[in-house]
C-alpha cells in the first residue's frame, strides 16, 4: 500500500500522503484525510478579513476580545487573594533583583523575579516589561542567574538572558516562568505535560492558565509606584508568545508585545506539516475551541493598533495580513518585524508570491515556506532592545 511508510518494526500511515480522494464521489474514507481536506476549507468565524471599515475593525475587535476570554477559560469567583510577597532581595552590578511570589487562586503560588535598575524610584519611575521564555526554560535563565535544569541546558543562554538585557537598559524587568517549568516542577525533573489533559477534562487548559497567572503579576506590576503606569510591554520567545498575545488584548495597560517566533497561521501549518502535530508531544499548546474563531495571525490583527515587534519574521502572506489590519486601524508605523538572519535578504524567499500554503511538505519545506531558520530560534536582543528604547523610554 502506497501510504504506507516504516516507523521502526511497523508500518504507518504516511502523515504526508497527499490529501486526495480515491473515490468518486470526492469523499474521504480516512479520517485524519477527511479533517485535514475539512481545515483546508475551513474559515475561522471571526477571521480579520480585509476591506473593512475603521468602524467594523473596531467591532470585530471587541468580538474577537470577549470570545478570546471565553475561550481562556480563566477560572471563575476567584475570592479576594493575599497580595504578592516579597522573598529576598540582593544587590547586582547596575541593579537590585527580588523574588516574589504570588497567589492566582486558592492553593495555588507561582515565583517570580524582579529586576530594578539602579536609580528607578518612585520619583523616577521606568517602563516594565514582562519577560516570558521559550520552552524547558525557568524563570532565572531570562536573568542569567543559575540555571536549576542542569540536566536540560539553555542552548542560547547569552541570547536569552531577556530580562537581564532589558534591565541594562533601564526597564523594570519581571522574569515568569510558565506552568511546569522551573520551581513549579521538582528540580532536574524535565517538564511534564501530562497535567495538561487532566485539565481539559475540568474545562481549563495549559494556555488558560498560564495567562491567568500572569495577568495576575501584570496588574500587580502596573500599580507599583517605581514603574511607569500604562507602559507595560509583554516578550515572549516561543512558547512565552502566547501569553503576550492573549494578554496584550486582555490586559489594557499593556502598551506593545515582542512577538519573539514565527508569524503563521495555525490552520495553513497543519495543512502544510501535519506530522509536526501528528507527533508533537506539546499538549500545552492545544487551545479548545481557538482555531474555530481565529488563528495566531487573526489575534494578532486584532492587537493593532497597539505597538507589535515580530522579531523572527513569518510567512510573507501571513505577515500581509497583520500589516493590512494595522492599516486599517490608522497606525501602520505601530507593526513591525524582522526576518531571521537567513533570509533577510529577500531573495531566499521560495513563497513570497504564496497565497496558500505548500501541502504536506514536511517540517523542513514548511520552515522554508515560513522563511523560519529553528536552528537560530532565540531572543533576538539585537532587534527587540532597539526597538523598546526607541517606543517606551522616549
Amino acid at each position: 500500500m502506497a501510504d504506507l511508510i516504516q516507523d521502526g518494526e511497523k508500518k504507518i500511515l504516511d502523515p504526508l500522503r497527499p490529501i486526495k480522494s480515491d473515490r468518486e464521489d470526492g469523499r474521504f474514507l480516512h479520517t485524519d484525510l477527511f479533517l485535514r481536506d475539512w481545515f483546508k476549507r475551513y474559515t475561522p468565524k471571526l477571521a480579520y478579513k480585509s476591506g473593512m471599515s475603521r468602524e467594523e475593525f473596531d467591532e470585530w475587535k471587541i468580538k474577537v476580545k470577549e470570545k478570546l476570554l471565553e475561550i481562556l477559560r480563566f477560572p471563575e469567583d476567584v475570592p479576594p487573594q493575599p497580595e504578592p510577597k516579597l522573598l529576598w532581595e540582593e544587590q547586582r552590578e547596575g541593579y537590585r533583583i527580588q523574588k516574589w511570589e504570588c497567589y492566582p487562586e486558592p492553593y495555588s503560588v507561582v515565583p517570580y523575579l524582579m529586576l530594578i535598575p539602579n536609580g528607578v524610584n518612585a520619583d523616577n519611575p521606568a517602563p516594565a516589561v514582562m519577560c516570558y521564555p521559550g520552552t524547558f526554560h525557568p524563570k532565572e535563565s531570562l536573568c542569567e542567574e543559575p540555571d536549576i535544569y542542569r540536566t536540560h541546558p539553555n542552548r542560547y543562554f547569552e541570547f536569552n538572558q531577556m530580562a537581564k538585557h532589558f534591565v541594562k537598559e533601564g526597564f523594570v524587568a519581571v522574569a515568569v516562568e510558565h506552568p511546569g517549568y522551573g520551581e513549579l516542577r521538582p528540580v532536574e525533573q524535565l517538564p511534564d505535560e501530562r497535567f495538561c489533559f487532566q485539565m481539559l477534562t475540568m474545562g481549563r487548559h495549559y494556555q488558560g492558565l498560564s495567562a491567568f497567572q500572569k495577568k495576575v503579576i501584570i496588574d500587580w506590576a502596573n500599580k507599583l509606584d517605581f514603574v511607569q503606569k500604562d507602559n507595560i510591554l509583554l516578550s515572549g520567545h516561543s512558547l512565552g508568545k502566547y501569553p503576550c498575545m492573549f494578554l496584550g488584548i486582555v490586559c489594557d495597560c499593556v502598551k506593545g508585545i515582542i512577538y519573539n517566533d514565527s508569524v503563521y497561521d495555525t490552520i495553513d501549518r497543519y495543512i502544510a506539516a501535519p506530522g509536526v502535530y501528528l507527533y508533537s508531544e506539546c499538549w500545552s499548546h492545544l487551545i479548545p475551541d481557538c482555531e474555530e474563531w481565529f488563528t495566531t495571525v487573526d489575534i494578532l490583527c486584532a492587537y493593532a493598533p497597539k505597538l507589535l515587534l515580530g522579531s523572527e519574521g513569518g510567512v510573507t502572506k501571513d505577515l500581509n495580513k497583520v500589516k493590512d489590519a494595522y492599516k486599517t486601524a490608522g497606525n501602520e508605523n505601530a507593526f513591525e518585524f524582522v526576518h531571521y538572519p537567513k533570509y533577510q535578504d529577500p531573495q531566499t524567499h521560495k513563497y513570497d508570491d504564496a497565497t496558500s500554503p505548500p501541502e504536506c511538505v514536511g517540517d523542513e519545506e514548511y520552515s522554508s515556506y515560513a522563511n523560519a531558520d529553528t536552528k537560530s530560534h532565540y531572543f533576538k536582543k539585537d532587534v527587540a532592545i532597539p526597538w523598546a528604547i526607541k517606543h517606551f523610554k522616549k
